[in-house]
């Protein structure tokens, strides 16, 4: 019980340090700021829900343009659980056009600087809830894929989705504008980086399981690996369970070494 209610470590990016430099000179302080809110925002709902699971937040990175929470065993735990931590972030932009009217209202905002705040907090919406990984919309994506499908290949299946439909995205929107390409490229990056660590992440899920035991329903198959949202049951000459078979893996593994 005390792990899950440690103090969360917090740093600051050193992205701050051109950040300040450029809003000095392009005197953006109101936008940024706005932005900053959206997104600190949004990922609080994450913490704050996954605090309420008993996830545990690693490490909480305080950048320019919001926070960013490392959420541990994310991807691996209980499906409906995480769907709700996923969901929790683009809710709240549902939710903050009120604290913008208020703040209107009370003549903090102009009407003119509302409707852009509040297109920004649309497009931002709009864009987060993409299915394209690592997006919150790829991670439901991915979720979905758990469902049914064995934890390795609907990993695989996720970021070919995402890879395809970045590519489409790009091919019907009009790109234009430097930071719309710099972030595609990075989603890019993440695509091919999360592929080629497919295994590593299957890995650290088997590793996951061995020492979380879950209470689900369960599932015969033949497949020589995992489904995520049950209790698996291999059948490998004989019928084992998910833990005799993860047992006999890591021996095995740890015999070749």
């Amino acid at each position: 019980m005390k792990k899950h209610y440690q103090k969360i470590h917090v740093k600051f990016s050193f992205l701050w340090i051109p950040y300040i430099i450029i809003v000095q000179k392009l005197h953006i302080y109101k936008v940024v700021t706005y932005i900053f809110t959206i997104l600190t925002i949004h990922e609080m709902a994450h913490i704050c829900v996954a605090k309420l699971f008993r996830y545990p937040i690693d490490e909480v990175t305080v950048y320019p343009f919001g926070l960013s929470a490392q959420i541990s065993y994310i991807g691996f735990g209980n499906l409906i659980q995480e769907i709700l931590i996923l969901c929790a972030g683009p809710l709240t932009h549902i939710f903050m056009p009120y604290l913008f009217y208020y703040l209107n209202q009370q003549g903090y905002l102009s009407y003119t600087f509302l409707t852009y705040v509040l297109q920004m907090n649309a497009s931002i919406l709009v864009f987060n809830i993409l299915p394209i990984y690592p997006l919150d919309g790829g991670r439901l994506l991915q979720t979905f894929f758990h469902c049914f499908l064995p934890f390795t290949l609907a990993n695989k299946m996720t970021y070919t989705t995402s890879g395809i439909l970045l590519i489409l995205c790009i091919n019907y929107f009009n790109m234009n504008t430097i930071s719309i390409w710099f972030v595609c490229i990075f989603i890019f990056i993440q695509l091919v980086l999360s592929y080629r660590n497919v295994w590593n992440k299957t890995l650290q899920f088997y590793y996951y399981r061995y020492h979380h035991p879950v209470h689900l329903p369960m599932h015969m198959h033949n497949k020589s690996d995992l489904y995520r949202g049950c209790f698996n049951i291999l059948k490998k000459f004989d019928f084992i369970d998910e833990y005799t078979w993860l047992e006999r893996y890591f021996f095995k593994n740890k015999g070749r070494r």
